[in-house]
């Protein structure tokens, strides 16, 4: 081959290569996902109407997630202490005139803990609240979010689970009465039937009744806090699904 004409088509080939090299390793990668890590913030106050014990998630690299769990917390509890300091002050002022009555009224109470779900695609926050306002005994209210790290969103339990309401209901519905009603040979028919009333109304197929949920990479959990399905006594219940 004449050397004039190899020396160029080497040359031209080695261009080639090295731009076809340069240009693979500038190619951009993929965005990474949002870092799940996380401090926990903490609000505790002992005024004379309230005593609170606060402690929530704030997810630094998660700001949809983080926005709505502080959201939620210290606007329900900023709420909390408006209607705390009045009704507190009119019991204070009935059992410190009434005889009888207790004398001095202890504060309320208004306590939150929290726990964090992580996975590869799902972030879930579970928070639990007690409030004590005076009654018999206290409240406790939960409250869930769960972060899709491919849409970038909160997502509902229809769209984790790839179910209906319609069957989510029926699946908690049949879980429920089974643990709660078939497992229990002490019940009598009366009993049997308020449990499972109780559960039919709290498992109708609506968006609230299945607000509150956690994935934790397998399996997804759904809660029911007291009074939603059966008494109080009874504590929270919890439904388990596969994770589809």
């Amino acid at each position: 081959m004449d050397k004039r004409f190899f020396v160029p088509c080497l040359l031209c080939a080695g261009l080639a290569f090295s731009s076809l090299f340069f240009s693979c390793r500038s190619l951009p990668s993929s965005p990474a996902a949002p870092s799940s890590a996380y401090t926990v913030k903490t609000v505790k106050e002992n005024l004379s109407y309230v005593e609170s014990d606060i402690a929530y998630p704030s997810f630094e690299g998660i700001g949809a997630l983080d926005a709505a769990v502080k959201d939620a917390v210290l606007t329900n509890y900023n709420s909390f202490k408006v209607l705390a300091r009045k009704n507190w002050t009119d019991l204070d002022a009935y059992r410190r005139e009434e005889p009888g009555a207790g004398g001095v009224t202890p504060p309320f109470e208004y306590n939150v803990q929290h726990k964090v779900f992580r996975g590869k695609r799902f972030v879930s926050v579970l928070l639990t609240s007690y409030e004590y306002d005076g009654g018999a005994h206290g409240n406790t209210t939960l409250r869930s979010f769960t972060y899709d790290v491919e849409s970038g969103k909160i997502i509902p339990l229809t769209e984790a689970s790839a179910l209906s309401y319609a069957q989510l209901s029926a699946l908690c519905r049949q879980k429920l009465v089974a643990a709660l009603v078939d497992a229990d040979a002490s019940l009598s028919s009366e009993q049997r039937r308020l449990l499972t009333a109780m559960i039919d109304s709290g498992t109708a197929a609506d968006a609230e009744h299945f607000s509150c949920f956690t994935i934790d990479g397998k399996t997804i959990t759904v809660y029911f806090e007291p009074y939603a399905v059966a008494p109080y006594a009874y504590g929270t219940q919890t439904v388990q699904l596969p994770l589809p």
